[in-house]
């Protein structure tokens, strides 16, 4: 095997012999480091990615578990109280806007409009799930709007959602 190897390098010319070795040198190990090492780093981001949406979720949905289990059982004279305190004029869609800039999420805001039962559809891009999440919940709480439709799109950065957002009367 070596000799063969020897003889066929014997039968080149000086030149091509230091090409077959910068072949050896350079290109191999270029071609092993993206045929290899950049497919499995990429895969290890990926997955450290998914990692961090898969916990900001379940932070999240232990806060809503904790807060649900703070409601008052409905029927009760608590919650009860808790409908008459609702406004009788909902609030516009500026007073949506505002409330979206005070919360810091007015940037991801990309449409925002009546319907005609007196609802709103929003649709918010690249908004951080973990920032949207107690915000729509806050609203539907103290503005009397419910939650009619929610459709969530996940964006590449880790966190980072396209949010739809249906809200009724």
């Amino acid at each position: 095997m070596i000799g063969r190897l020897a003889g066929f390098l014997l039968a080149r010319s000086p030149r091509e012999r230091w090409l077959m070795l910068a072949l050896v040198v350079v290109a191999l190990p270029l071609g092993w480091w993206q045929g290899v090492i950049v497919p499995l780093q990429t895969r290890h981001h990926d997955a450290r990615a998914t990692l961090q949406e898969e916990r900001a979720l379940a932070e999240f949905l232990t806060r809503a578990r904790a807060e649900i289990a703070d409601l008052p059982a409905e029927g009760s004279a608590e919650a009860d109280g808790a409908l008459s305190d609702l406004p009788t004029l909902l609030p516009g869609l500026s007073e949506v806007e505002d409330s979206l800039r005070m919360t810091g999420l007015a940037d991801s805001l990309d449409d925002l409009a009546g319907t005609e039962d007196g609802g709103m559809r929003l649709r918010l891009d690249n908004v951080a799930f973990t920032e949207l999440m107690p915000w729509l919940v806050r609203f539907e709480q103290t503005t009397g709007y419910r939650l009619e439709e929610l459709t969530l799109q996940r964006r590449d950065a880790p966190g980072l959602i396209e949010a739809t957002i249906l809200l009724t009367p």
